[in-house]
């Protein structure tokens, strides 16, 4: 992704706690103005669900109860 960004080809969102530590030539990062943008995910597997896929899920679940960090 941060391939394309830096050759002008697209554009990345990430993690602010990601931009600390990705560093990339040609790329920078910027924060959304307030208010920031918010929105849901869904995930989407095949059921059963593969083991990969199970352990995904519970972090995934356990992540949405976490308090959000600012």
């Amino acid at each position: 992704m941060l391939l394309a960004v830096s050759e002008g080809a697209g554009i990345s969102l990430l993690l602010a706690d990601r931009t600390a530590t990705l560093r990339f030539s040609g790329v920078v990062y910027r924060r959304f103005t307030e208010p920031e943008p918010v929105g849901m995910l869904a995930v989407a597997y095949r059921e059963p669900p593969a083991l990969a896929a199970r352990w995904f899920l519970d972090l995934a679940r356990e992540m949405a109860h976490m308090p959000s960090r600012s």
